[in-house]
């Protein structure tokens, strides 16, 4: 029974990874296509040609590549390659009736008569007994035609041959080899064809068949002529309106208008080709393509953490906008979500969303909801008294609620406003869906789908053993209700096998200049801070920063600060002039500026060093020139060209990067496992997305993480907790966001971290504070894995794509 049972497992094991190895040949294939249509879109033929056949040598059944590589080969004049392909794509779609007539015509183009007859024939009889539309009779029309000129050339040919001299034609078989079969048969049979076919076919014409190349020609376009479209996939027949055109680009426009209205069902995902800086994995586009045509836009994606939930419910919102299903749209996050969110929108989807920091919010908020189509907004923001009614009078397109799991009591006002708000569809987002009792799983999926489970009590009788609401009764036929709103990929699923990480801090001792610099500015931002309050948290966190990433950072943050702050206290601009002149006096001599010296000179591997600050850059930029290094540089002001060509230089033929916060993002890193931070950001999140840019699929090496830490520092504190209390590094990408998110408190850890800074009196104080989070945090972590055990309990892997 044991051997019985392990077999299975086996089996379905084997087909898991051969179905998981299909998939992503498949959507790598996709990859390759999308390059091959915006190469080919662009006029870049031969660039276009090579990314359709790798997309072909990636999955051979992929159809579309195999008609853009066929149409590219037509255009390029390569038909009996092009034959190949349509011949290939009969293989693949034997009901393809244009690809026989194309098959056809290419191969009379390359001059193999008697194989183009073979396959107009083949043509006519699958249209034989058939209604024809206009088009098919215009292709039949050119396949008579086909068939009597390639009879007419072969007639000649034998005519010749016939009165070739008598020594040509006692030529002995080895000098000339006997001709096929099917030459003769069309030879001996020419004169009884062309007579039939006088009575059906009208006289040959001296043009082509069919026009195959319409768009070459742009100038008919800005004439206002009427265009005739051919589309092997048969997307497009008869003409396009007659209209006067202002440019290609806009003709362009009306072709993928007339695309989008013909694509009824959800195939094929439009969104992919209009995404940006992301690596698209292929149980991401499954579990889009099955929310979109399973789930009809109600679903609870509850993927495990680092897997991209943010991406999917991206990609499925823009699916629906490109369709015009949706158009407003309210995105609910925890507060420390706001701006990723809106930034992830903006880079990777191309999509501008509002958020309450707009004035149009401060100052008429009823105006900003009803006239803002696309929000994102902290959930603690739209429940308040002062929005909860207007939000909750707006019809709906899409509404997404990121850490779901926050809607889990229905006695909350976080329930209550999501409930109550009207939509049509709704996404819920959470990795850890179930964090105490079954009945939080029944509060969501009510929220989704009501009655899905029907009333508290019946699912309780149901579904939850008696007297412990954590254990499933009848699991098996929960598991079958789940999988009609619920997807959670799994690790062991998708195979998200990367090589190991090893992160090290070093403890920097700053140089005395240094660290009188960092005490007084310090000391400064204590006493401006807790007489000026909240309102001033961006200055005093971005000083601070500053300070924490190298004196010539602080000293331009100060200089900006006492140009535009005007109205500053003099006592205040006296201290921070104080400051700004002990840090003129501090020369290119550096601490953690030579520990990073040392770094470099231990290995001459790939590195990437990031820092958050220009004027930081700027001075790692003149200290690796002064030790004679050669190095590109990554920065947001650059423009697309130049970062191509700095990313180039580094993996071609410098060893080091020096890049910005955003460097690398989206592009591939993988040639480079060396990571130094020379600086190190308060949020978590951004220091796993740096680490990022190198350990991900791809990666073959170990990766190596350095982190530089000046002692003391804010810095110094933050990663002691991190990196001591709950081995940060060690954690899965993701996990530390849903660990802080246990805390209990709606601020941001940089929020938190500064608060706990700037409100100590003294070093005793600061330390015991520090400790204080560094328990809570562990405290978080312990209820975050209890929450995972019991998800395993409940879901295990029953839900993949």
């Amino acid at each position: 029974m044991k051997e019985k049972k392990f077999l299975k497992k086996k089996k379905r094991e084997k087909k898991i990874r051969s179905d998981r190895s299909e998939r992503a040949r498949k959507w790598e294939a996709e990859d390759k296509y999308s390059w091959a249509s915006s190469e080919y879109s662009e006029g870049n033929l031969k660039t276009a040609r090579v990314y359709a056949q790798k997309a072909i040598n990636c999955y051979p059944k992929h159809l579309l590549a195999h008609r853009l590589l066929a149409q590219i080969c037509m255009d390029e004049r390569d038909f009996g390659r092009a034959a190949e392909l349509f011949r290939s794509m009969l293989k693949l779609r034997p009901d393809d009736i244009e690809s026989r007539f194309f098959a056809g015509y290419c191969l009379t183009r390359h001059g193999s008569y008697e194989e183009a007859i073979d396959a107009f024939q083949g043509f006519l009889e699958t249209i034989k007994g058939k209604r024809l539309n206009q088009r098919l009779r215009s292709l039949k029309k050119n396949t008579l035609n086909g068939i009597e000129e390639s009879i007419r050339i072969l007639k000649s040919r034998a005519d010749a041959e016939g009165s070739a001299p008598r020594d040509q034609k006692q030529k002995s078989p080895a000098a000339e080899p006997r001709q096929p079969a099917a030459h003769r048969q069309a030879t001996a049979q020419a004169d009884g064809r062309q007579e039939s076919l006088k009575k059906e076919a009208p006289p040959p014409e001296d043009c082509p068949p069919v026009d195959l190349s319409p768009f070459k020609d742009k100038s008919p376009l800005n004439r206002g002529v009427e265009v005739k479209v051919i589309s092997m996939g048969g997307n497009f027949s008869g003409k396009m309106p007659l209209k006067k055109y202002d440019s290609f680009e806009d003709y362009n426009l009306l072709l993928q208008y007339q695309r989008l209205s013909l694509v009824k069902e959800f195939d094929e995902l439009l969104c992919l080709d209009h995404l940006r800086n992301i690596d698209k994995y292929w149980y991401q586009i499954e579990t889009v393509s099955s929310v979109l045509k399973r789930f009809r836009g109600r679903a609870l994606l509850a993927d495990e953490v680092g897997l991209g939930k943010t991406i999917e419910a991206g990609m499925l919102l823009k699916e629906y906008l490109l369709r015009g299903m949706i158009k407003k749209i309210l995105i609910l996050t925890p507060p420390s979500l706001v701006s990723q969110w809106q930034e992830e929108m903006r880079s990777k989807f191309d999509l501008e969303f509002a958020t309450t920091d707009d004035i149009l919010y401060r100052e008429t908020p009823q105006d900003f909801w009803r006239g803002q189509d696309r929000v994102v907004v902290s959930i603690n923001t739209a429940k308040s008294r002062k929005n909860f009614e207007t939000i909750a009078s707006i019809d709906y397109d899409l509404v997404i609620v990121d850490e779901a799991h926050y809607l889990r009591n229905r006695r909350t006002l976080n329930y209550k406003l999501v409930n109550s708000i009207k939509k049509k569809f709704i996404f819920l987002l959470s990795a850890t869906p179930v964090q105490n009792n079954l009945l939080e799983l029944y509060n969501l999926i009510t929220l989704l789908r009501p009655g899905t489970l029907g009333t508290e009590t019946e699912f309780k009788k149901e579904y939850v053993k008696r007297g412990n609401l954590r254990a499933p009764n009848n699991p098996e036929k929960l598991r079958r209700l789940l999988r009609d709103v619920m997807i959670r990929n799994t690790r062991s699923l998708v195979d998200v096998r990367l090589p190991k990480r090893f992160a090290t801090t070093l403890y920097v001792e700053p140089l005395p200049l240094e660290k009188e610099v960092y005490r007084e500015t310090s000391s400064f931002i204590r006493s401006f801070y807790s007489e000026k309050g909240e309102r001033e948290q961006f200055t005093v966190t971005n000083l601070q920063m500053a300070a924490g990433s190298s004196p010539f950072a602080l000293g331009e943050s100060i200089g900006n600060l006492l140009e535009k702050r005007a109205n500053l206290h003099s006592d205040d601009r006296r201290r921070l002039s104080d400051i700004l002149s002990r840090v003129r006096e501090i020369d290119h001599d550096s601490s953690k500026g030579n520990r990073l010296t040392e770094l470099i000179r231990k290995n001459e591997d790939k590195k990437i060093i990031f820092v958050r600050y220009v004027k930081t850059l700027e001075y790692l930029s003149e200290l690796l020139r002064g030790m004679g290094y050669p190095f590109a540089v990554f920065s947001g002001n650059m423009t697309p060209r130049e970062k191509d060509r700095s990313v180039s230089a580094f993996r071609d033929d410098v060893p080091i990067l020096l890049s910005t916060e955003t460097g690398g993002e989206g592009r591939n890193l993988q040639f480079c496992n060396t990571l130094i931070n020379y600086d190190i950001p308060w949020n978590p999140m951004r220091l796993e997305q740096r680490i990022g840019r190198l350990h991900r699929i791809g990666q073959k090496r170990d990766v190596y993480v350095f982190n530089l830490c000046m002692s003391g520092s804010i810095e110094d504190y933050m990663m002691r907790i991190l990196n001591d209390k709950i081995n940060m590094f060690e954690l899965v990408i993701g996990e530390i966001d849903t660990i802080l998110g246990n805390l209990g408190s709606d601020r941001d850890f940089s929020n938190i971290v500064m608060d706990l800074w700037s409100g100590s009196k003294d070093d005793s104080e600061l330390k015991a504070n520090f400790d204080r989070l560094g328990e809570e945090i562990v405290a978080a972590r312990k209820t975050y894995e209890k929450t995972k055990e019991l998800d395993e309990i409940i879901f295990g892997e029953d839900y993949e794509v």
